[in-house]
């Protein structure tokens, strides 16, 4: 028969012991949660670096005419010329062509994918890369545009993409 109320020593440690163990685990899972979402971040940040700088490209590029990389070459630039376009409508001259407006040129500076149209001179920011990549290859029919972003030590967490323009 107990004689006093309380708990015996043995009772406190497995006690705390189970507490610890709990607390321990938690701490763990804490840990492992913050690290994938870390990894989540960096890979969603790159993903969205290189899907803009795709996207930016397709729409500088649509009707463009290029000049350079010119057909059966490789390049790191591209030199196109662009359509007029007044208040969203393709300007044509009388006998259906296009008109181009003016020669620009898309380029990949350190890490950062630029473009400068000689109407107001000023370089644009399509995108920051990490690590970046870009080549662009001409055919008689296509421009072929490698882009190649994220870390080189880390190949799960690099965006790679490959996209065609009819020239």
């Amino acid at each position: 028969m107990r004689r006093g109320r309380g708990f015996t020593l043995a009772e406190v440690l497995v006690a705390s012991a189970i507490i610890g163990l709990i607390t321990l685990t938690g701490l763990i899972l804490f840990q492992f949660g913050n690290q994938a979402g870390r990894k989540t971040d960096r890979r969603l940040e790159i993903f969205r670096q290189g899907s803009q700088a795709i996207l930016r490209l397709r729409r500088e590029m649509r009707g463009a005419s290029v000049s350079i990389p010119a057909t059966g070459e490789t390049g790191q630039e591209i030199l196109y010329r662009y359509p007029l376009v007044n208040n969203g409508v393709l300007q044509v001259d009388a006998l259906g062509a296009t008109i181009f407006e003016g020669e620009a040129r898309i380029y990949l500076q350190g890490n950062q994918l630029l473009m400068q149209k000689p109407r107001d001179g000023k370089v644009q920011l399509l995108a920051r890369l990490e690590d970046p990549a870009f080549e662009v290859t001409a055919d008689e029919h296509y421009l072929t545009v490698h882009l190649k972003t994220g870390p080189a030590d880390e190949p799960h967490l690099v965006y790679q993409r490959r996209f065609r323009l009819a020239r």
